[in-house]
């Protein structure tokens, strides 16, 4: 049993490595500089691990513990100990956005986000407003500027200025892209690990999958796959809102809610003769 477990998991890991190395080669990262970071990783973790258990965080316990050598275990937990670099905070567009498309106060009847004047006219809440709600550091033309220039919002003839959903989905910034992509594949991990490893605390982590269908039934699966967690996440979104209006709510933990829809042509082997 162990040695069909042992192999499953490395089948596992192996699929995980598929998307990740072609990351790996359009980045042109190399697979001396992609080991470096696999090494650290696995100095981190272990590192950790070692406190949770209360025992001696030693090179030589790390290096059996992952297999690193020793003398890159030093050097690892030597840089470690100079780098105090932090997760940088959410963009403010992205929080305008968040607070825009969720707070009922920037909302029309129908749920959708009301375009906004720039400057309140004492009846309803304005694009200064919203900023303001969430920096007095920050002057709101500069936002604004930064959401035209990125074509987040458009300014019609009337000065309303309105959001436009499809270009911010099209045109993330790369550095935005890769932001997420690292939070978001990592929360998914962290998740679909921990509850193999821990089977006592469940974290949500379900996937409907579906084989052998037509190239027709598999788009507009994946269409309507599209326009339901759209759904679910202005949902959330709103919700969550709401919920931190209340500074009762606030505190130090996060969460993170993420969908995905993939399809793909599987190769079908022919008969052996």
């Amino acid at each position: 049993m162990g040695i069909y477990v042992s192999e499953k998991l490395k089948a596992a890991v192996g699929l995980i490595l598929r998307p990740l190395s072609k990351l790996l080669i359009q980045g042109e990262i190399s697979c001396a500089h992609a080991t470096e970071m696999l090494k650290t990783s696995l100095v981190q973790v272990a590192s950790e691990k070692l406190i949770e258990l209360n025992e001696p965080i030693t090179d030589t316990r790390i290096h059996l513990m992952t297999g690193v050598h020793r003398k890159d275990v030093k050097r690892i937990k030597g840089a470690q100990g100079s780098d105090q670099t932090k997760q940088s905070n959410m963009p403010l567009t992205s929080q305008a956005l968040s607070k825009w498309i969720g707070d009922p106060q920037f909302l029309n009847a129908d749920g959708s986000p009301r375009p906004l004047e720039k400057k309140s006219n004492g009846s309803q809440d304005s694009f200064d407003d919203l900023i303001y709600s969430l920096s007095k550091d920050v002057r709101s033309k500069a936002v604004l500027d930064e959401m035209i220039s990125r074509k987040m919002v458009a300014i019609d003839r009337s000065g309303l200025i309105a959001l436009n959903l499809e270009n911010i989905i099209a045109n993330q910034p790369t550095d935005e892209v890769a932001h997420f992509l690292g939070m978001n594949i990592h929360d998914h991990l962290e998740v679909a690990v921990g509850n193999l490893t821990n089977p006592h605390a469940l974290q949500l982590e379900r996937s409907a999958h579906y084989f052998g269908l037509s190239e027709s039934a598999a788009k507009e699966l994946e269409e309507f796959s599209k326009k339901e967690g759209m759904r679910i996440l202005m949902a959330i979104n709103e919700k969550a809102q709401a919920l931190i209006k209340d500074p009762s709510n606030h505190g130090a933990w996060s969460t993170n809610f993420g969908v995905y829809a993939y399809k793909k042509e599987k190769v079908m082997k022919k008969d052996s003769k």
